[in-house]
């Protein structure tokens, strides 16, 4: 199975990215909010392929950040 159509929950989502798992449910409830038809509620997980996610941080306009330190140590 390629990794587009791989299902991923929002926790292994968020943790491909370099995230907390919470930013990944957050990101399914703002989609689920705005009205897209993904990522699903799939009993107590969100769920979509790894494709999906990425359509949701488009459409949302969500930009990821480099959170490394600016400062040179």
């Amino acid at each position: 199975m390629s990794e587009a159509n791989e299902i991923l929950t929002a926790k292994e989502y968020s943790d491909r990215k370099g995230k907390d798992g919470s930013w990944g449910a957050r990101l399914a409830k703002q989609a689920n909010e705005a009205g897209y038809p993904f990522p699903q509620k799939k009993g107590n997980y969100w769920v979509s392929t790894y494709e999906e996610w990425e359509n949701v941080l488009e459409k949302l306009g969500i930009q990821l950040r480099n959170r490394e330190s600016y400062r040179k140590e």
